[in-house]
């Protein structure tokens, strides 16, 4: 929740970040409750593509052919999350076998990149110095 005064800063963003960082250090998938608000729903949206796609364009760039439990795995965001988002991006297709690959058109890299030049507050993982409560008193 960001209070109105603040909306448009990207602390709404930052705090997914942080919400999605301290799942990484938890080694637990989350989401967000859902309905989202509107609103709500947009900075999730927005968040996961961003993150989704540098995923795959770093992954590309290395040779490496992620799947959607892989993106999983790295993000800790729930596989229908996932799915549902590179749906919306548009960069699920079919193949001739009728199973679903993933492909980045190059104006979506483009795109991409032009955005991910705007964000220039992060959370820094390596600086997230938390443990998670393992047992409840």
């Amino acid at each position: 929740l960001t209070l109105p005064p603040y909306q448009g800063r990207g602390i709404g963003r930052l705090l997914i970040e942080f919400s999605y960082e301290l799942s990484k250090k938890e080694d637990k998938v989350g989401s967000p409750e859902k309905p989202l608000s509107d609103l709500g729903e947009r900075s999730y949206n927005s968040y996961w593509k961003d993150t989704l796609l540098q995923l795959l364009i770093e992954g590309e760039k290395n040779g490496e052919q992620l799947n959607v439990n892989d993106l999983s795995k790295k993000t800790c965001m729930k596989v229908d999350d996932i799915q549902a988002t590179l749906q919306k991006a548009s960069v699920i297709g079919t193949t001739k076998r009728n199973t679903a690959s993933i492909v980045i058109p190059e104006s979506v890299k483009e795109a991409h990149r032009i955005r991910m030049a705007k964000i220039t507050t992060h959370i820094d993982p390596d600086r997230l110095h938390w443990t998670p409560v393992t047992k409840y008193i």
